[in-house]
């Protein structure tokens, strides 16, 4: 074989290493392959044949290497950039960034169906604002939408903050989940945290403004079914479940106990297990829907000593019914805060209060919620 036919072979060869380094490694490896790797191999093996005519003769070739990589890479580019904005325009707005990343990087655009995955729920809903909104009505001047996606940003910014991902807006609600799409260690504990900041910077903004809202959250961890949910035409990635029904419950349910805060017992088991925020057992409900019994879990914080002995009396006596003295033991708790009143001590007071007039023949120690 001639020299310039050996040279055209060469250069094609390498042109073609180049240009696969280009397309299937990523552009740092490839780049390497290509400026570096290729020329090294190639001027080694010449200059061990010690023929130096034919080592000057394919420096051509070699060359063929950076300029082949460059072209793949930059047509790689131009393809890949595109389909990424094609679908970035197209999920942007009902997909999370995660997600629209994961779908990049898989190369495959979302579908119907889901699998099972083990997630924490949360429930988050703007307390007082229906009301407000019925009160002022759409034409109030501060704006009731703006006024609402000022609180539903901060929300979802905390969420995201966390590690979370916002599944959708319910109104005037919010429902997010950890563990999908991006798997994240101690996500149980994670959304505790992210409840617990919630609360307060929701509390911060309404103090800002003549309206006063807070926030009503439930969450629980579980196993769930997560994927696209929807139709062909329109998909939305979200959690269908027990799980996620039991979370919605709780998030009702905190408004019952004036506790603001629920927390299923996995997600609570979870969450001590990581060395999560303080929680206390509140309770033990029958939520609607439900035949078996949830033990219940609200923050309990550093400055609350004492809290957690006296509940933990009071409750014990409550589910064995002895409600007069669950009532008395409660009370303190009613007036042990600084601050005024613990609410859901006063809730649960006055529920002893009224299960001692009139205590139920068949009391097995479980809150029975007949309302969602």
């Amino acid at each position: 074989i001639s020299g310039d036919l050996r040279a055209i072979i060469a250069s094609f060869l390498i042109a073609l290493f180049a240009a696969l380094s280009a397309i299937f490694l990523k552009p740092w490896n490839g780049a390497l392959i290509a400026f570096v790797v290729l020329p090294i191999i190639f001027f080694g093996m010449r200059a061990f044949s010690l023929d130096l005519n034919l080592l000057f003769a394919f420096a051509a070739p070699v060359l063929s290497a950076p300029v082949a990589f460059t072209l793949s890479l930059c047509l790689k580019t131009l393809i890949f950039d595109q389909d990424k904005r094609r679908l970035k325009r197209q999920f942007s707005k009902y997909l999370s960034d995660d997600v629209i990343d994961e779908m990049i990087a898989s190369g495959a655009e979302p579908k119907l169906g889901g699998a099972t995955s083990d997630i924490t729920v949360m429930f988050v809903d703007l307390s007082g604002f229906t009301a407000f909104s019925e009160e002022w009505g759409p034409h109030w001047e501060g704006g009731v939408v703006e006024m609402l996606n000022r609180y539903l940003t901060i929300i979802s910014q905390t969420v995201e903050d966390h590690g979370g991902y916002v599944d959708k807006f319910i109104g005037d609600a919010v429902m997010a989940i950890w563990n999908e799409p991006r798997p994240l260690p101690h996500h149980s504990a994670a959304a505790v945290a992210a409840a617990l900041e919630i609360r307060a910077k929701v509390a911060e903004e309404s103090l800002k403004g003549k309206h006063k809202f807070t926030v009503k959250i439930g969450l629980e961890r579980g196993r769930a079914t997560v994927g696209n949910v929807g139709s062909p035409r329109r998909l939305e990635f979200s959690a269908i479940g027990d799980t996620v029904n039991l979370a919605a419950r709780l998030e009702g349910a905190s408004a019952r106990f004036g506790a603001g805060l629920l927390v299923g017992p996995a997600a609570a088991d979870a969450n001590h297990a990581s060395g999560g925020p303080a929680l206390l057992r509140l309770a033990q409900l029958q939520v609607k829907g439900r035949q078996s019994a949830t033990s219940v879990y609200t923050p309990l914080f550093a400055d609350e000593p004492e809290v957690a002995k006296i509940h933990n009396s009071a409750l014990t006596l409550f589910e064995a019914g002895n409600f007069s003295d669950a009532a008395v033991a409660w009370t303190k708790l009613c007036s042990i805060d600084d601050g005024g009143p613990i609410p859901w001590a006063e809730a649960l007071f006055e529920l002893a209060e009224l299960l001692s007039a009139k205590p139920p023949r068949d009391w097995t120690g479980l809150i029975k919620l007949k309302d969602k």
